[in-house]
């Protein structure tokens, strides 16, 4: 009897199911699932769905799954007979077998011409199970998934066809809690069930739960099964499974490539409303390489806003911006490569591990508590067992890639549950230069914690041929140079690998992943402020990071509403042609504006509304970063356009066609894109992200404004972000056409600071002295912003030597650093002497600007300047790395006017500004005292 059979039924729920006969479904008006490639020409032309399914009517419950096989069935049949031709069967396991297995029974079956193959093929198994693949009947017979996917890949009907297989049975007895999180409703006892919670750390009963063999070692498959090995598979109305499927695909509100519609799938299994008695079943699915992509076309026309992407914050709405990269490579040479790329690409902070015994540690025991993502990899000669068990060579020594997946899932760990664990498996024959590897975990909710089951949030690539290490740095630089880094996810990316890769002897490559959010590649700005003043009409108010987001929902559901009102009022819409072609010629228009009707209360309210928002920031505070992360969360749930102003002055501000950009800011987008090489997203019902509009000469900035003013009045969500001095001129320009509020960054509160410096690894009563220091040195200035706050955290030995800590070396050296990552970031490819000529020479202006901060004496040399270097010059100096006032004036002054000091500061009259000055030579002369 199988562990099924063991259990009692949870809560009106069995644990996985009409009637015996083999019914075929035939279809009247077929239609495509979708198409082929990414080509819309190329649709999906043949479906096949065959469900295998027993319900074993004449056993007593749990054993018993009628119902939910029935459910299921009807599900499936109503849910694909559009589709194509359906057919069902509950024979024995050897006719079973030759019907899938066998062309002539196949094409009977559905009924096939001859030369007629399906071009996708669906399989759904619904019935009971066990460890290791075993699947029964109600013919009290035992089959294995093995033996299906074996009969599949060698029928020559389906040679060519996508094999997709959907596998609903209990692979075990361990039931998967949900951890991190109160239940209302005890858990009710499951006779002979293990509980994840318990499971032991030291010999855990999951060690198989991440298990990779080289099954079905055929391309053209994907077997997605309702839980992972060892647990349990749920039903409640039908199985979740088959539920999830129906759901997600009658839900589709977009077109989405097949592993998006494979995530959206899981995460419908992990929806709290599956999971709300305490446990649910965490579905895996393991993807072969593909001879072509599908892409699976929208079924709802109302879109759902279910949010299908990982967000990186904590149940208790905490960022988690921070991630962890751990690298175990063969040759120092492979890790920096493979490092180097990490951290450029994903600000990962990688480490490398000598030995497994060390990284297990460290993915097990020291992620920190605001890390978001961890990502594990593992360059190492890859190799087949006795079991089909894909393993690292270590050493001579065998390695399972089990063990390596297990240290970031719980029993071995608690840290990531939640969260998403990348881990890269690249083959090299590279000789290790050195292996090792070898009472209950506990599981606390706190603010910075995500409920989850144990099992989630896996996503894994094999990567199995000699050059794999070439072939994931190849695509890598490839999906960067084209930007698709920006819009696309590691789901996507890690396809593009597969379709780039080599089976390797025994072993295919493959994804095996557990992952049910969508896991973006851009990953959101690590810095970020969190305290923000609203000003609407004089009405100051505090607002959070979680109300910016809650206005840009607003925005999105106003601009949905103004649809739904423009349809449903047809002819009393007057339809402006002009205004309505401003964002995209021949895309749908925003809604434009109606005769005047008599208004409701509510449709006051509704107005009221705002349209605009303007970002007003200094220097230093986190205003670009914040504009990045509020792209990334307008992109998550909605269109978005991010238009950095500041980024196309500096790198195409010679080439740029400016005129175009009085009126409309679709050429405005188009031409952007073409000079930064990316098709910039420009959807009509989305938010329109403006950033550094100050950094435009002013006749530029005039004709960017005329822009923003006609689409405010075509009511366009807008958030633009500016440095104070252009906010001014930008209310102006919108005065009278909407409503406006005004955003301004706050200073970083002592808790803030803390919290902060905690996510970089800093120690409580270190960051307690770090602070006071700074403040009895009257430089408070310098940890205000977020932005100077992150420069100062990467000062050399900052914690270590606190004592010594000096505000001058302080300042130079968040100066610096912010003139460097300017340079990175505008003039990337600039040549190593010439990158230190323009950094000394934006140096240099910034200290003759706190020279006129001082003495108020303009005795920058304009005239030195070469004229073809003008515009250049004039954009650092418009556009400065730092804010010139305060401790930093003080510094780049001390330091132009070394040899002048005395008479200077003789002659100033300013007192506060005298003690700044005074203050920073003693901190000079403290240096020069230690040489």
């Amino acid at each position: 009897m199988t562990q099924e059979a063991k259990r009692v039924k949870l809560s009106g729920r069995s644990l996985n199911g009409a009637s015996n006969n083999v019914q075929f479904t035939e279809n009247s008006a077929t239609k495509s699932i979708g198409y082929w490639d990414q080509d819309k020409t190329k649709i999906v032309r043949s479906t096949n769905t065959l469900i295998i399914h027993y319900n074993f009517a004449d056993q007593e419950k749990p054993m018993n799954r009628s119902e939910a096989d029935k459910r299921d069935v009807g599900n499936i049949m109503s849910t694909f007979k559009s589709l194509g031709h359906v057919c069902q069967t509950s024979d024995p396991k050897e006719k079973v077998l030759d019907l899938i297995g066998s062309e002539n029974e196949l094409r009977a079956k559905f009924q096939l011409e001859k030369g007629q193959t399906p071009e996708l093929f669906i399989v759904f198994i619904m019935t009971h199970g066990n460890k290791n693949g075993k699947l029964t009947t109600h013919h009290d017979e035992e089959f294995n998934v093995y033996e299906v996917c074996e009969k599949l890949k060698t029928n020559p009907v389906l040679k060519n066809a996508l094999k997709l297989l959907f596998v609903s049975a209990c692979r075990g007895n361990i039931l998967d809690e949900v951890t991190q999180e109160e239940h209302d409703t005890p858990i009710i006892l499951i006779e002979d069930a293990v509980y994840s919670k318990k499971l032991d750390t030291e010999k855990p009963d999951n060690v198989n739960a991440t298990r990779v063999t080289t099954d079905p070692n055929c391309e053209n498959f994907v077997i997605m099964f309702s839980c992972v090995e060892g647990t349990y598979s749920l039903r409640s109305e039908g199985t979740y499974l088959v539920n999830s499927i129906c759901d997600c695909f009658k839900e589709l509100d977009k077109d989405v490539d097949l592993e998006e519609f494979l995530t959206r799938i899981m995460g419908y299994q992990h929806d709290p409303k599956q999971r709300a008695k305490g446990y649910t079943s965490t579905p895996e699915v393991k993807i072969m390489k593909r001879s072509r992509t599908l892409t699976i076309v929208k079924q709802c026309a109302e879109k759902k806003y279910n949010d299908f992407s990982y967000n990186w914050m904590s149940d208790a709405k905490s960022h988690l911006l921070t991630r962890k990269a751990h690298v175990f490579a063969a040759s120092n040479e492979i890790y920096q490569s493979v490092s180097d790329e990490l951290n450029k690409h994903f600000q990962f902070e990688p480490k490398r591990w000598k030995t497994l015994e060390e990284l297990k540690d460290s993915v097990s025991h020291e992620s920190g508590d605001f890390d978001g993502c961890v990502l594990i990899c593992v360059v190492a000669e890859l190799v087949e067992n006795e079991n089909r068990e894909v393993c690292a060579k270590i050493n001579g020594e065998k390695i399972e890639l089990k063990s390596i997946l297990g240290i970031s899932i719980g029993p071995t760990t608690a840290n990531w549950v939640g969260k998403p664990k990348i881990c890269v498996f690249l083959n090299t024959n590279t000789v290790f230069q050195s292996c090792s590897i070898d009472i209950h975990q506990n599981y606390n909710e706190t603010k910075l914690s995500i409920s989850g089951t144990i099992h989630a949030g896996l996503l894994s690539i094999i990567l199995p041929q000699a050059n794999a290490v070439e072939t994931f740095m190849e695509t890598l630089n490839d999906f960067n140079s084209q930007k698709k880094i920006e819009r696309a996810t590691f789901q996507q990316f890690f396809f593009s690998l597969l379709q780039a890769s080599e089976t390797n002897g025994k072993i295919p490559p493959m994804i095996v992943t557990t992952l049910q959010k969508t896991l973006r590649m851009r990953f959101p700005p690590p810095i970020i402020t969190e305290c923000f003043t609203k000003t609407t009409d004089g009405n100051k108010k505090p607002c959070t990071i979680s109300d910016l987001e809650s206005f840009i929902s607003i925005n999105i559901k106003k601009l949905k509403l103004e649809f739904a009102g423009a349809s449903s009022r047809g002819a009393e819409v007057e339809v402006d042609e002009k205004k309505s072609s401003i964002l995209r010629q021949n895309a749908t228009p925003f809604p434009t504006k109606a005769k005047k009707v008599s208004k409701t209360e509510e449709e006051i309210s509704e107005e009221a509304v705002d349209t605009v928002h303007v970002v007003s920031a200094d220097v230093g505070s986190g205003k670009s970063e914040l504009a990045k992360y509020l792209t990334f969360f307008a992109q998550s749930t909605r269109e978005a356009t991010c238009v950095d102003l500041m980024t196309i002055m500096y790198q195409f501000g010679s080439r740029f066609n400016w005129e175009k950009q009085q009126n409309s800011l679709s050429a405005f987008v188009q031409e952007c894109g073409e000079h930064i090489k990316q098709e910039l997203h420009n959807g009509s019902n989305g938010v329109l992200i403006i950033d550094a509009i100050d950094s435009l000469l002013e006749d530029l900035r005039k004709n960017v404004l005329e822009t923003v003013r006609e689409l405010a009045e075509n009511k366009v969500p807008m958030w633009i972000f500016t440095r104070p001095k252009c906010k001014d001129e930008l209310l102006s320009h919108l005065y009278g056409i909407c409503s406006v509020s005004v955003i301004e960054i706050d200073p970083l509160s002592k808790e803030k600071q803390t919290e902060f410096l905690q996510q970089w690894g800093f120690k409580r009563v270190q960051i307690d002295q770090f602070l006071d220091k700074i403040k009895q040195q009257e430089a408070e200035d310098l940890i205000s912003k977020v932005g100077y706050l992150a420069k100062l955290s990467t000062f050399p030995d900052l914690a270590k030597n606190l004592e010594t800590v000096n505000i001058y070396n302080l300042s130079a050296h968040i100066v610096d650093t912010a003139i460097r990552s300017y340079l990175n970031k505008q003039k990337p490819d600039l040549e190593s002497s010439k990158r230190i000529e323009v950094f000394d020479k934006i140096k240099n202006e910034l200290a003759h600007e706190a020279c006129n901060y001082f003495l108020s004496t303009q005795i920058r040399k304009q005239n030195s300047i070469q004229q073809g270097k003008k515009a250049l010059h004039d954009l650092f100096f418009r556009y400065p790395a730092v804010e010139v006032n305060g401790t930093l004036a003080a510094y780049l002054f001390v330091r132009e006017m070394e040899r002048d000091l005395d008479e200077k500061l003789e002659t100033l009259k300013d007192d506060a500004k005298k003690a700044s000055l005074e203050r920073m030579v003693n901190f000079q002369r403290e240096i020069l005292t230690v040489f």
